[in-house]
């Protein structure tokens, strides 16, 4: 009882998001418990709206590999919501098996429009 009430208690936080034309690059401080149990990762949450990330997280699988005590968690969304003008706000969750942690901090990306090319003018 007393792992599940920490594991609840744990705060990190997503440090940065990098947005390019469809694909959205977060990173954030791993948990200091996640190199201590192997079955740890952590889920990305991804909403429309502040406050509006869904339950359901969009990563098939907790993302683990490489997040130690010493390293930076990374995490990139190329998936069909990540369109130029979307504005897209994201959390993460600390999992053990089927626990998940409290959210972190939200984190807001605007996707960027991409420029026009080609440009040509016709004139006399």
């Amino acid at each position: 009882m007393i792992k599940r009430i920490l594991l609840f208690a744990l705060v990190f936080g997503l440090v940065s998001l990098n947005a390019f034309a469809h694909t959205v690059i977060l990173t954030w401080s791993p948990s200091s418990d996640g190199a201590a149990n192997p079955t740890s990762g952590y889920n990305v949450l991804r909403g429309t709206a502040a406050g509006g990330e869904s339950s359901t997280p969009i990563n098939s699988s907790p993302v683990a590999a490489g997040c130690t005590n010493t390293t930076t968690c990374t995490y990139t969304d190329s998936s069909a919501a990540v369109v130029a003008g979307a504005t897209l706000y994201y959390e993460v969750t600390f999992v053990i098996g089927s626990i998940s942690s409290s959210p972190s901090n939200e984190a807001k990306a605007g996707v960027p429009v991409a420029s026009p090319s080609g440009l040509t003018a016709i004139g006399n």
